[in-house]
Order: C-alpha cells, then sequence, then structure tokens
C-alpha cells in the first residue's frame, strides 16, 4: 500500500499498524509525510524499542525521536554485532524513565549495566515480563535480577546452580543439562510451565524424574531423537511424540 493512502485511515487502524512494527521501521515510513503523521508519530504509545542487531544508524534515530513514556517492550542486547550497547544507551537515558515498559527483553548483558537494571527490576509486578538470554558462563551478575525472570533462555544448566528459588521463571530453554541438574532446576521452579533442553547429558543410573506436576510442554532431545510432551486435557498428564532432532 502507498503510504499516502495511510492518510485516509482513522487513526485507531494506523495505531493497530504500529503495534505490529519495530519503532526504527515506523520512523524511517512514516516520518515527515505530513504533519498529521508528525502528530501521530508524537503521540503514539506503543514503541517497541528492539535493539538487538540494530543499525546505529537507526539506533539513535529511535533514541532521538522517542520518549520513554512512549515505549511499552525494550530489548537491550550486548552481543558481538552491538558491542558496548547497554553502556551507550545508559549514558543517554535512566530505564526508571520507561515507566509504561511491560516487557523487558535482557541479551548478553555485560556485568558494568547490571546496576541501571536492578532499580526498575526491583519494582517489577505481575504485569511486567522479564526474559534473559545468556550465552555467558557466569550468571553471578544476573542473580537479583532472575529471580523475577520469568522467561529465560542459557546455554548449560550448570549456569543456574547458584540459584536457590526462581518464584516467576515460567519458561526455560537450555542447551545443555544433565538429568541431575533439570531436577534441581524443577525443584527451584515451582511455576514452571515450559521446558526445552537441546541435549540431555544421561550418566550411569540415572533415572528421568523431574519433580514439576506443573510442565504444561516439555521438549527435550534424547540421543539424536526429539521428545516432545504436552499437556492432555487430563490433570498432571504429559502426552508424548517422538521426531528425529534436527
Amino acid at each position: 500500500m502507498d503510504r499516502n493512502h495511510f492518510v485516509r485511515l482513522p487513526v485507531e487502524i494506523i495505531y493497530i499498524i504500529f503495534d505490529y512494527l519495530p519503532a526504527h521501521e515506523i520512523l524511517l515510513t512514516f516520518s515527515g509525510i505530513n504533519s498529521f503523521f508528525d502528530t501521530i508519530l508524537s503521540t503514539y504509545l506503543g514503541y517497541q524499542f528492539d535493539f538487538k542487531s540494530i543499525l546505529r544508524s537507526h539506533y539513535d534515530l529511535v533514541c532521538s525521536r522517542i520518549s520513554p513514556n512512549q515505549v511499552i517492550s525494550l530489548t537491550l542486547s550486548d552481543l558481538d554485532d552491538t558491542p558496548g550497547q547497554t553502556q551507550l544507551f545508559f549514558s543517554r537515558f535512566r530505564i526508571t524513565d520507561f515507566n509504561r515498559v511491560r516487557f523487558l527483553t535482557l541479551v548478553n548483558i555485560v556485568p558494568a549495566s547490571w546496576k541501571h537494571i536492578y532499580p526498575y527490576v526491583r519494582n517489577m509486578d505481575s504485569h511486567h515480563r522479564l526474559i534473559i538470554v545468556s550465552t555467558n558462563v557466569d550468571l553471578l551478575p544476573y542473580a537479583e535480577v532472575l529471580f523475577h525472570s520469568s522467561r529465560l533462555q542459557i546455554n548449560i544448566a550448570s549456569q543456574l546452580q547458584t540459584q536457590q528459588h526462581l518464584p516467576r521463571l515460567r519458561s526455560l530453554t537450555v542447551s545443555q543439562s544433565s538429568i541431575a541438574e533439570l531436577m534441581t532446576i524443577c525443584a527451584s521452579t515451582t511455576q514452571l510451565t515450559s521446558l526445552k533442553v537441546h541435549e540431555i547429558v544421561f550418566n550411569a543410573n540415572d533415572e528421568m524424574f523431574l519433580p514439576a506436576q506443573q510442565l504444561k510442554r516439555l521438549v527435550l532431545n534424547l540421543g539424536g531423537k526429539c521428545a516432545c510432551f504436552n499437556e492432555s486435557n487430563e490433570p498432571s498428564t504429559l502426552k508424548s511424540s517422538s521426531t528425529e532432532a534436527p
């Protein structure tokens, strides 16, 4: 659709379209069309900041044009293609200024940036969603934040061995884990409903018992085969199916 045709749409419809686009695409596509769109861009309150693998020019555009109170979703990343991003971000903003953010995703955050994140995380409630993705072996810098995490993606299960209790964790993806480590994790994650393990490491005399009756979805890679367990209509029952792992 030609962007000039958007002028004829009701503002409510334009807002719905914006809900499916990242912030930089909205600004690049609709800035400077006319005063009508400039007003919409300045009053829209549903921007999603996704700074994972973003170009520096797009990053600067978003940060200079959008106010923190217009943002509902924020993704920060210190991956190799965005090195030092979080420290740059916190030199410009305080995370507590993003008072309307309900979805916060943290990807490989460097330890130096956690001191800026703690004030926001401490005030999170059940209406917030915190997602942590870490390929780092040491998760100690995440210790306080992990307590509030609802979704977690890590490389090895032993990264969580220092954690005592994760009361809000609902979804966990692990690249590698032993049976014993899974049992320990399940015992400390009473709200966990989805668990995916890419590689199970079996030891002699291992027994497959997970103390997690609340699980609704379990995906395990067992010796090259993927075993999927989904909740049936019967309480506390899992249905299984096996397929070749990709």
